[in-house]
């Protein structure tokens, strides 16, 4: 990824490619949803749309008012307290991506099937 502004493309885009390299490097061990979201959570920690605020405030800019808003009833569910405004947008982001991960890997396992 470079520094340009994101847009809703290239967030769809990253989210899809993260799921489709995560089935991809566990389809041996993992054959359940859950399963393989474990292994998401830790790999969507990681990005730099979660660790780099500058990003994470583009990210959520860039996608769609009803997945913020899941992100938000995500966040909320799991009585999160962020300890600034960078921290809930880099929380959000995090929640974000992993579902729309979640809905991309789904999407493909169901494919597969």
């Amino acid at each position: 990824m470079t520094d340009s502004v994101l847009t809703y493309r290239d967030c769809y885009d990253e989210c899809k490619s993260i799921a489709l390299e995560i089935i991809e490097e566990h389809k041996d061990e993992c054959s359940e949803i859950e399963e393989f979201m474990e292994k998401a959570w830790e790999w969507v920690d990681q990005h730099e749309w979660v660790i780099y605020f500058y990003r994470a405030h583009q990210f959520l800019a860039a996608i769609d008012g009803n997945l913020r808003a899941e992100a938000e009833d995500t966040l909320q569910d799991m009585g999160a307290t962020p300890e600034s405004y960078d921290d809930y947008a880099s929380q959000l982001t995090y929640w974000a991506i992993n579902i729309w991960v979640s809905q991309f890997i789904e999407e493909s396992l169901q494919e597969a099937a």
